[in-house]
């Protein structure tokens, strides 16, 4: 319930009634006075913000520091400030090689009373409840903008200090629910420049997420920042958005949860605990030595050599990886696990590499992902939210593989080929030469056998050229995602590719 506390705590702090008890400190004053003057700021009861932008791909980029983006061709972002709801309803198109070239449209939003509920809109246009921490993560969004942010700076009750900082910058701190966020001001124009918070990443780790605001203009008897940039520090920018219109106090319609949604359980839990599902495991035999430790969307593929037993994927998740890795365990008790091979580093497939390394297995993956792993996925302090990595503390490993590795063992050799594509420029697929078996990920997911609309494969003509340009005897392929397939099936894929 902790989540759900913070944010309904949260909420209150933008209640109009409250807002003008507080004296603030000297910045967090001249900063209002620099917008248009305390009195206005507060006096906002709604704010719609208009524009386009781009948007990172985020861990989906095609190498692991890559700027993969997509054009965000409409945004909209409404603001109840007096009812704590925002909704956001953008287009996106991509700018980069996927199967579904066609513009998307994206629609989510929170409600934060009487309890806080994140929804999200699909293409039909139903509203579904967004599970997990989203109703805490999308409550705290209101800091990202000035305007939410000095309401819950002048809020009655909330903790304000302020700090010197270079060339007369000054950075005003405060504690919203046990959250804590901080605001720095210009010290020439007294405009916010940016506010920052440090969070938690399940792939990052401990990670300071910034907004910049710029391009300030006059809004009726406001200023208000026209350019929006979001990151995570200097490593990621997640979204950089130009606004063509700052509408205040506009009719921003109905953007409350349904009551039907507020009563939704999450995964078994009362409304409004996040939980996720526990991990699902079905264990099928591939060929003698090498098994689908299936379940859910992404699989893990266990493959036997003489001492020891090499892990092939350990996606989404510490949860979903630890499950796998105990399945594969029991399937030769005597056997080592030592090798955690990762196909490639997007997040839902490397999601789960720092369990793996917590178990004391050797990450091996393509070249390009080493230092990204190494810099900022692996290292095991993490202060905000720890796990089993960083109680066990030490240094995992990482072996990095070139254009080809193999792996040779009396009883079975594995080969590793890193197989360029459009996808993802980390991809390694994994061969077995006597089986003539070949693993691979997202390059072919299979479609259900009965399947009447196949989709087209943009990705699957790279790796059939590659197999043959290399010589690799494949008659079956296991997917990451899926069944297993006859070779034939691809060949058919890659016909067909654009």
């Amino acid at each position: 319930m902790r989540h759900l506390r913070i944010a309904s705590a949260f909420a209150l702090t933008l209640a109009g009634s409250d807002v003008l008890a507080q004296s603030a400190t000297p910045a967090l004053d001249a900063a209002a006075a620099a917008m248009g003057g305390k009195e206005h700021v507060l006096a906002i009861r709604t704010l719609i913000l208009e524009g386009t932008g781009e948007s990172l791909t985020f861990g989906q980029n095609h190498t692991p520091y890559a700027e993969t983006q997509h054009a965000i061709t409409a945004y909209r972002r409404s603001y109840d400030f007096v009812n704590r709801r925002w909704f956001v309803d953008q287009t996106r198109e991509p700018r980069f090689v996927t199967a579904n070239v066609a513009p998307q449209r994206v629609r989510l939003g929170v409600d934060g009373y009487p309890n806080t509920v994140a929804y999200n809109i699909n293409n039909a246009g139903t509203m579904l409840r967004a599970g997990g921490s989203a109703a805490t993560d999308r409550l705290s969004e209101f800091l990202y903008h000035p305007v939410g942010f000095l309401m819950a700076a002048f809020a009655s009750g909330t903790p304000v200090t302020e700090h010197a900082g270079p060339e007369g910058d000054r950075t005003i701190r405060i504690t919203v629910a046990g959250m804590d966020a901080a605001m720095v001001v210009d010290g020439r124009t007294n405009l916010p420049s940016r506010v920052e918070r440090a969070v938690s990443h399940p792939m990052l780790g401990d990670i300071t997420l910034v907004t910049d605001f710029s391009d300030w203009r006059a809004t009726g008897d406001l200023r208000l920042p026209m350019r929006l940039r979001q990151r995570y520090g200097d490593l990621f920018t997640l979204s950089d958005l130009r606004l063509t219109a700052a509408r205040v106090n506009d009719e921003v319609g109905n953007l409350a949860a349904t009551d039907s949604i507020r009563t939704v359980a999450q995964a078994g839990q009362p409304a409004g605990q996040p939980a996720g599902p526990a991990p699902r495991i079905v264990v099928d035999s591939v060929a003698p030595g090498v098994w689908s430790i299936a379940g859910q969307s992404h699989h893990t593929i266990a493959i036997e050599q003489s001492n020891q037993i090499v892990l092939v994927e350990a996606p989404q998740s510490d949860a979903r990886a630890r499950a796998a890795i105990a399945a594969a365990r029991e399937l030769r008790p005597g056997k080592a696990l030592s090798l955690l091979v990762n196909t490639h580093h997007h997040f839902d497939h490397a999601g789960g590499i720092r369990a793996a390394a917590s178990q004391g297995l050797t990450i091996v993956t393509h070249a390009s992902n080493r230092d990204f792993y190494e810099r900022v996925v692996l290292p095991p302090a993490r202060t905000r939210e720890g796990d089993a990595l960083s109680e066990r503390g030490g240094t995992p490993r990482v072996r990095a593989v070139g254009d080809r590795e193999v792996l040779r063992d009396r009883m079975r050799t594995i080969e590793l080929h890193h197989i360029p594509n459009p996808h993802s420029g980390s991809m390694l697929v994994v061969y077995l030469p006597a089986e003539r078996l070949l693993i691979q990920a997202d390059l072919y997911n299979p479609p259900p056998e009965n399947a009447t609309n196949v989709p087209v494969f943009p990705f699957v003509k790279a790796l059939v050229d590659e197999v043959g340009r290399r010589g690799l005897r494949v008659e079956r392929v296991v997917g990451i995602h899926g069944r297993v397939v006859p070779w034939s099936d691809l060949e058919a894929a890659a016909s067909r590719a654009p």
